[in-house]
């Protein structure tokens, strides 16, 4: 009687898994098993994007300058000396809404928003000088608009913190008291960049902590430390 012998295969393990390929010319070429992951590249500047609210605590009437923007990402190096802990920023989109019911046509809630045409800074962007306004027409209809800007444009194109050009207007923004305005920004925060020129004066600061400035007459920061 013939006997059946039953051999059991050897199963390697990933790590053992290397085996040779006749290369060209006769070379041999390692096969290097996909267990084995090769260190992933690393992005160290992230960009962020922040949302940051401000509230009307009266009618706001104001130039929204690009210091303004800056004044929003502020750490304090001292008790008096405000810097920069952003390397580059801009604004991405423009959310506004006004809160405010109707009681007479003089007291309606309104919004409304004028962006710059022209560039002052090193960027020399132009773009139509476009408005848009809104009114609210009863409590269950407040006055809203929402815009998104082009990186190419004078009021979304990308600034250095520095102190060049602080003074270029963006837009013009007037809303009604208790309006709401969430402003969206993209930044990236200054992790590999030197230190930056643009520095705000202030008195009473916290050295280390974060604030944001109140960027225009009535408009408030919400959820920040503002001063």
């Amino acid at each position: 009687m013939s006997q059946i012998i039953l051999q059991k295969k050897k199963v390697r393990g990933p790590r053992q898994n290397l085996r040779k390929r006749q290369g060209m010319g006769g070379s041999t070429v390692a096969v290097i098993p996909k267990s084995i992951d090769r260190i992933p590249p690393i992005n160290y500047q992230n960009k962020l994007t922040v949302r940051r609210r401000f509230q009307a605590s009266a009618a706001v009437s104001s130039v929204l300058h690009l210091q303004d923007v800056l004044n929003q990402f502020l750490v304090a190096t001292s008790t008096t000396l405000l810097q920069p802990s952003i390397e580059v920023v801009r604004i991405k989109e423009i959310e506004m809404w006004s809160n405010q019911s109707v009681s007479s046509p003089s007291t309606e809630g309104f919004v409304s928003l004028i962006v710059e045409a022209s560039d002052s800074t090193s960027n020399n962007f132009v773009a139509p000088p476009f408005s848009w306004n809104d009114v609210t027409n009863s409590t269950s209809q407040v006055a809203h608009l929402k815009k998104t800007f082009s990186t190419i444009s004078p009021m979304g194109s990308w600034h250095y913190a520095d102190n060049i050009n602080v003074g270029q207007q963006l837009c013009f923004i007037s809303c009604s008291t208790s309006s709401t305005i969430d402003i969206i920004f993209e930044i990236f925060l200054n992790y590999t960049g030197g230190s930056r020129t643009y520095t705000s004066a202030v008195v009473g600061a916290t050295a280390g902590v974060f604030y944001a400035r109140i960027p225009l007459t009535n408009l408030n920061p919400v959820g920040v430390n503002s001063i």
